[in-house]
């Protein structure tokens, strides 16, 4: 098969902002229009041999070759309104609230047409069902009414810095990476309704001159409210591959010379984790919590900056991904501990 996607869009948009006193009120509105097309043709030639009751053999030949054009266009209004509230004599600390709409655009799933030809090699020799085309191929846009509470708070001057947001998302015609039937490659189909809700919290420290500690800590609860394939009920199911829990401790050092060999200094050290991590609809596969360290030392001088890094330092095994394939599981491992330097020469 051979494919050309053009795509194109536009989108309009306006916010407001009004003060008053401590409060200061937010309302904003874009007009999102998106359209694209999928020219495709499909060509299979398949042969095969019928026998007679007496022994005859007839030889048969198969020809498909499908020309044709997908359309789809996706116009959203996506409003948007936050109220904010400044805390305390300077005003540094504000509780705030916002509810948003958001949308991922549609599209089309090429690798889907492996599986229609072989159909329609089928329809050709007397069995089986021709798909269609347009129903299989495209997918519907993904829907969002988002909710979400704050605040932000300057507990020391200049020194420490804390966030706490709680946050709900009502999706409909949730997007899920799927199979094709063939094991032919991956699709993209829209799943019911689901919700999603959580909280995230960091903290930020500046220890002394140049050096830093961030601190962040986020919790997903993200479910199927109503999604079912025809075959299984995933209602109340997590979606897959949406960690429950990430987690992130850091530090940074940097340092500025004058009249020395190098202009700056700096080095940073990571602890990252995620999990657990669904990687089916039935819940039946998963990737439970691990962790990563990474690390990063460099020098500057002038436009010139040389860098010597180091990731998954502890060598940690981990899956990264899981898909299945002709009806066989695989899973993708993580990449193990890696090492490397970079030079880059900003103009």
């Amino acid at each position: 098969s051979r494919f050309r996607t053009p795509d194109y869009g536009a989108a309009l948009y306006h916010e407001s902002t009004y003060d008053a006193g401590r409060w200061r009120f937010t309302a904003g509105l874009r007009v999102d229009f998106e359209a694209s097309k999928l020219h495709y043709r499909s060509y299979a030639e398949a042969t095969y041999t019928t026998q007679t009751p007496d022994g005859t053999s007839y030889p048969h030949a198969i020809l498909v070759d499908q020309p044709g054009t997908l359309k789809q266009s996706f116009t959203e209004i996506l409003p948007k309104i936050s109220v904010l509230y400044r805390m305390g004599s300077s005003r540094r600390n504000t509780l705030y609230a916002t509810v948003s709409k958001g949308y991922k655009a549609g599209g089309f799933n090429t690798q889907m047409f492996s599986d229609v030809l072989q159909q329609q090699v089928m329809k050709q020799m007397g069995f089986g069902s021709l798909y269609d085309v347009a129903d299989v191929v495209t997918y519907k846009p993904e829907k969002s009414w988002n909710y979400e509470i704050g605040i932000r708070s300057e507990l020391l001057f200049q020194r420490l810095s804390a966030e706490l947001t709680g946050f709900y998302m009502d999706i409909q015609d949730v997007q899920l990476t799927k199979f094709v039937n063939s094991g032919n490659g991956r699709i993209l189909t829209n799943a019911g309704k689901a919700k999603s809700y959580g909280i995230e919290a960091s903290l930020r420290a500046r220890i002394i001159d140049g050096l830093t500690a961030d601190v962040n800590y986020g919790f997903t609860h993200a479910t199927f409210r109503d999604y079912n394939n025809g075959k299984e009920d995933f209602k109340n199911n997590f979606i897959p591959y949406t960690p429950r829990h990430t987690f992130n401790v850091g530090l940074q050092y940097t340092r500025l010379f004058r009249n020395a060999w190098i202009d700056q200094f700096s080095a940073s050290a990571q602890f990252s984790g995620v999990g657990k991590i669904f990687w089916t609809e039935r819940n039946d596969i998963y990737q439970k919590f691990y962790g990563t360290v990474n690390a990063k030392v460099g020098v500057r001088k002038g436009i010139v900056n040389v860098n010597l890094w180091s990731r998954n330092i502890t060598n940690t095994h981990y899956s990264a991904f899981y898909f299945e394939s002709f009806g066989n599981p695989f899973i993708q491992l993580g990449k193990p501990f890696q090492i490397g330097a970079e030079v880059a020469i900003a103009f």
